[in-house]
């Protein structure tokens, strides 16, 4: 999400959230099975990020827009919301 980078199979067996290693309590999101990656532009990585933002806020509307704007808007709602 920060340096353009986009893997392309993000599914539940392949991602995970955990506490990050040290004192500090903060999340991390894991990554795995790494053979499939694409380097996007700022502007798909923006609305990439929003379109995650939404899903993980269960914001049906947010991810509405977000598709939208990435010109899939007819397949938000098969976006994971609920």
């Amino acid at each position: 999400f920060t340096h353009g980078f986009m893997h392309c199979d993000p599914h539940p067996g392949n991602l995970f959230v955990r506490w990050a290693p040290g004192p500090a309590r903060v999340t991390q999101i894991v990554l795995l099975d790494h053979g499939m990656y694409r380097e996007i532009g700022e502007g798909l990585r923006l609305r990439y990020c929003e379109l995650w933002e939404a899903m993980i806020l269960r914001d049906p509307e947010g991810v509405r827009r977000s598709a939208e704007a990435m010109g899939m808007g007819r397949y938000a709602g098969v976006l994971p919301v609920a």
